[in-house]
């Protein structure tokens, strides 16, 4: 989301802002700005002033993190809980990374029943220190390997 749908520049500089430690008095914020920033958890009223929520704070780091393509490979699908559980190739292969499914889904245009055990590409800011700021985007099926390719006839 970060990425793909940003929010207002107004709204951005209000989250650095909050994110840097700086002190926003409320009445210098317009309601227009603040509104759908604590409607959306990205922000929150502490003491008559605004504060940023974690979820602020990760929306303004995957804006700023680098992404790239990135294998990854479908390890466990959850079709009660709706959670895809990943390896990453490019950021931590032993440690399994949780996505929603309906994301994975949608974008890889993949059958739940044809997930597990899937090789997919996907954005990723694989820079990231843990699993909650890794931020994976865009999964997509890789092309087909070029016929002869590795030496097998197709």
């Amino acid at each position: 989301m970060a990425q793909d749908d940003r929010l207002s520049e107004e709204a951005e500089v209000l989250l650095r802002l909050l994110a840097a430690g700086e002190s926003v008095e409320a009445s210098s914020v317009a309601d227009e700005v603040a509104e759908p920033l604590r409607l959306g958890g990205l922000l929150q009223i502490l003491n008559g002033a605004p504060a940023i929520t974690p979820l602020g704070r990760l929306y303004v780091h995957a804006v700023d993190d680098v992404r790239a393509p990135a294998v990854v490979r479908a390890v466990e699908v959850d079709t009660r809980e709706r959670t895809v559980c990943v390896e990453v190739a490019a950021w931590r292969l032993d440690e399994l990374v949780t996505v929603p499914l309906d994301q994975v889904v949608a974008e890889s245009e993949l059958d739940v029943e044809a997930l597990a055990g899937e090789w997919l590409i996907a954005d990723a800011n694989c820079a990231a220190p843990s699993p909650d700021r890794l931020v994976l985007t865009r999964f997509r099926v890789p092309a087909a390997p070029p016929s002869g390719w590795m030496g097998a006839a197709q």
